[in-house]
């Protein structure tokens, strides 16, 4: 299992366990996955998997269960999942963590929508 590292604000380390994870990357209302492409970049480059779909913002009778059914069927059969949400994307992590084998304490929100504690991040998993 991995470990939540806050150096800086707006900054995630998961510190080396020997096992890689797959990031799971959701963004905010109105983005796009390539919202993550410099993350994206830094994660290969440390040897993990990530995941970064497209929500479906475009379809105005799409719902947050719509969107955690995309991520969900992004992430596929993969595991070692850690969730990380922006913004909008922070009202779909949770549902998402409800449908996928998350590890516990491996879900970030950064300036997530779904805010919890005094610091507007929130931190769980099962």
């Amino acid at each position: 299992m991995g470990a939540w590292t806050n150096s800086e604000p707006h900054s995630l380390e998961v510190k080396a366990t020997g096992r890689m994870a797959t990031f799971v990357l959701i963004h905010g209302a109105g983005g796009v996955g390539w919202y993550w492409h410099l993350v994206e970049a830094e994660l290969r480059s440390r040897g993990h998997d990530k995941v970064a779909p497209d929500l479906p913002c475009d379809d105005d009778t799409a719902g947050l269960r719509e969107y955690a059914d995309a991520v969900v069927d992004a992430i596929g059969d993969r595991t070692g999942l850690v969730v990380v949400a922006q913004s909008f994307g922070g009202f779909t992590a949770p549902l998402v963590c409800d449908r996928v084998d998350v590890e516990s304490g491996r879900t970030r929100m950064e300036s997530a929508g779904a805010r919890f504690g005094s610091e507007g991040g929130m931190t769980c998993g099962s």
